[in-house]
């Protein structure tokens, strides 16, 4: 959130730490996902194909992570399939982050 700038995000960078705020943290983070999304899509530099599969990455390891308390093998499977997904959503996060913190070129203009 903090590379998009603040006209285009729909929440503040600081929001992101109420998902340690246990058990806040299950249903937050959902919100979380949609404001940054909200966010990459009215900043508009990131490609829409790029920011969809990053929110659908967001919201399955947010579903995910709760599947994971159910007891048995459901909430085992879950578990490690949220930190699958969530290792992929952070490595697609990090490449946002660079994406979006490159400078962007400048026109030349011809004379």
């Amino acid at each position: 959130m903090s590379e998009v700038p603040p006209p285009a995000r729909a929440g503040t960078p600081r929001s992101v730490w109420l998902m340690f705020a246990v058990p806040f943290n299950f249903a937050e983070d959902f919100f979380i996902v949609a404001a940054v999304d909200r966010s990459l899509r009215a900043d508009g530099r990131a490609a829409s194909r790029s920011r969809k599969l990053w929110a659908a990455t967001g919201h399955a390891w947010c579903g995910l992570q709760i599947a994971s308390l159910l007891p048995g093998p459901i909430g085992v499977a879950s578990g490690v399939l949220a930190l699958l997904v969530w290792a992929a959503n952070w490595t697609h996060s990090s490449r946002l982050r660079r994406q979006l913190a490159a400078p962007v070129p400048a026109l030349s203009k011809e004379v």
